[in-house]
């Protein structure tokens, strides 16, 4: 973590909101984790846990909707290379029996 070299920071988001949420975690959960008084007091626990809900709290609010929003118009469902994949598949399926 920033201007602590004795701390580090390493997290799995598995997206299960989805990966704009995912993303959202990366890159806000460190600041909600620092700005906790428990981290300030070195219960880092407390802190991950305070983060955590700190994250949900902001993912509610217009400014984080509207980053989530931002972020899926930039790569709709229909652009991901998965959703070409399934696509493709769906309609191969399709022309199969004709």
């Amino acid at each position: 973590m920033t201007g602590d070299k004795n701390l580090a920071f390493f997290g799995v988001y598995d997206g299960h909101g989805g990966k704009e949420v995912a993303i959202f975690t990366k890159d806000h959960l460190t600041d909600c984790v620092r700005m906790s008084e428990h981290f300030k007091s070195k219960r880092y626990d407390e802190a991950l846990r305070e983060g955590y809900l700190k994250i949900d709290e902001e993912l509610t609010k217009d400014w984080g909707r509207e980053e989530l929003a931002n972020m899926k118009k930039k790569n709709p469902p229909s652009k991901s290379p998965l959703f070409k994949i399934l696509n493709e598949l769906s309609n191969n399926g399709n022309n199969s029996g004709e």
